[in-house]
């Protein structure tokens, strides 16, 4: 089933945007036209991790692929914690958790893609993670648990992120 979400062009005309997933999207993610862009609070930590010519994406984590939001949930606000890192050919992601003392239904242990190979077709995630104490910064110390902060929304196929009106 797909969810549609009525929107306003920039003439001010409306179109149906279908709902690809449920999303916590980073606040610093979205662009004034509601595009998402990659979070700089999130690749502050881990831009140095990135392979070079890989595409970063770094912008939400999803909550429900192919699903609408909980309606009462959309435009919480979230802290998110950073706890792992896995790597493959195809995709660079972080693995996520949001506390469970945070009033939102919405409660996940998920992960967040920094970055993608565009030279590989596909985009699994990693089947291997390591925890964020064993990856090196970019200093030569041990990487530490982070928190970065989104809300909950929806975002459309064409990445754009929906707002409840």
């Amino acid at each position: 089933m797909n969810w549609y979400k009525k929107s306003f062009d920039s003439e001010g005309g409306e179109k149906n945007l279908i709902v690809s997933h449920a999303a916590i999207v980073l606040n610093d993610a979205i662009l004034e036209n509601h595009k998402i862009k990659p979070s700089d609070q999130l690749l502050h930590y881990v831009s140095h991790l990135i392979p070079e010519g890989w595409e970063k994406k770094a912008s939400h984590i999803v909550l429900h692929d192919g699903e609408a939001a909980n309606r009462e949930d959309i435009g919480k606000e979230v802290i998110v914690t950073a706890t792992g890192m896995g790597i493959n050919g195809e995709v660079l992601a972080i693995s996520v958790r949001v506390s469970d003392d945070q009033a939102c239904e919405e409660i996940i242990d998920g992960h967040v893609v920094i970055a993608v190979n565009n030279r590989t077709p596909s985009r699994n995630p990693p089947d291997s993670w390591m925890e964020l104490k064993e990856v090196i910064d970019e200093d030569g110390g041990n990487m530490s648990e982070f928190t970065v902060v989104g809300y909950i929304s929806e975002v459309s196929e064409d990445g754009e992120v929906l707002f409840d009106d």
